[in-house]
């Protein structure tokens, strides 16, 4: 997309797989970022828990929808209506029940410590604390994560 768009000095954000999509550009491709912002990247700094892995199989094809419903509110810190992440949720198990493209998108492949290494793009790392797979940060302090978001993209700009 940046190629065909002919983006140049991009800051490219990605949450959760699309932090893991983000931090590959980073590694693949980085001549046409500026810095990089990873909240929450799936599988780049730490393999999944066992709860993680368990809690993916709701989104396999033949689950029930109650059930993908109650592995993803359990896994959002049971979110209920209401809750800013409930949304979310419902997007997840949508995308889980109405689009059945399973194995179109990359498995996220963990980098070793050389690759993290080598990264040279200004990045900014987000982590959570209270979910199986992301504390709620960007939906519970929209405005605190931009604001370090904002903060980060103006030093990158100002060097």
């Amino acid at each position: 997309m940046l190629t065909s768009l002919d983006l140049r000095g991009v800051h490219l954000v990605g949450c959760s797989y699309g932090g893991w999509l983000t931090f590959n550009q980073a590694v693949h491709a980085p001549e046409r970022l500026a810095a990089i912002t990873l909240i929450e990247p799936a599988n780049v700094f730490a393999r999944p828990s066992v709860k993680f892995k368990l809690t993916v199989l709701a989104l396999l094809p033949g689950a029930p929808r109650k059930l993908t419903r109650r592995a993803m509110a359990w896994a959002f810190g049971n979110t209920a209506v209401g809750d800013p992440m409930y949304p979310i949720v419902d997007l997840i198990v949508a995308g889980a029940h109405d689009f059945r493209a399973l194995g179109t998108s990359p498995a996220p492949v963990y980098p070793n410590d050389a690759v993290l290494a080598a990264l040279r793009i200004p990045t900014l790392v987000l982590f959570g604390g209270r979910s199986v797979y992301h504390d709620a940060v960007a939906a519970e302090h929209p405005d605190e994560v931009n604001n370090r978001i904002l903060g980060f993209v103006q030093s990158v700009d100002r060097q």
